[in-house]
């Protein structure tokens, strides 16, 4: 019940999101979209939700566990919810969504011109919810700037390495893959952020 609560929660805040944006969007103009990824701790239970290629991405005693999975037109769920609304996916360097602009996320938040008059696209948000233990350290949650210069166990290690050399400063870790994505040439923006679980001594 809980489970299904926060799952609710997070489609209404992600849909009235989309509902303001795309208000702001039609009076100034303005044709922006983003993709968005939230993450609640609720005792030992994490809630994810996302609409986009935000990715989570969990350690797991040193190993990835990808906690969200990216919201391509390639992903064959995806592309069928895409063609269900009357939309195209085609191919132009990447998988994209065809409209009036190609975009290369099925769902977003904005992005008016996939929206209107046709909704080819949808902020909706996949939810998913993880039971955590003491196995797991900490969650890295980012944009595609970060992902698409760098696969999800070299984020982990990264993360790892800087925590325990840097007395578990998860700002600094999170910087330090801002600065890696930017080193690798990402060319989109890199947003991170880190959160270290602490749990009580065994």
């Amino acid at each position: 019940a809980a489970r299904d609560a926060v799952a609710t929660a997070f489609a209404g805040a992600f849909l009235e999101i989309d509902r303001l944006f795309l208000d702001i969007a039609r009076s100034e103009g303005l044709r922006d979209g983003t993709t968005a990824l939230v993450a609640l701790l609720r005792a030992n239970r994490l809630h994810v939700g996302w609409a986009g290629d935000s990715r989570g991405v969990l350690c797991r005693q040193g190993r990835f566990v990808r906690v969200s999975e990216d919201h391509k037109p390639d992903r064959p769920e995806e592309r069928r919810a895409v063609e269900a609304r009357g939309g195209t996916v085609i191919f132009r360097g990447t998988f994209r969504v065809a409209g009036p602009t190609a975009l290369a996320v099925s769902r977003a938040i904005g992005d008016i011109l996939m929206k209107e008059p046709r909704r080819l696209v949808v902020a909706d948000p996949e939810t998913k919810c993880l039971d955590l233990s003491p196995q797991d350290e900490f969650l890295v949650m980012a944009s595609d700037g970060l992902f698409d210069v760098m696969g999800d166990q070299s984020v982990v290690d990264t993360v790892s390495k800087y925590l325990r050399e840097h007395d578990n400063c998860c700002t600094g870790a999170a910087e330090r893959l801002t600065d890696l994505a930017l080193e690798k040439g990402s060319t989109d923006n890199v947003t991170v952020l880190v959160v270290q679980f602490l749990w009580p001594a065994a």
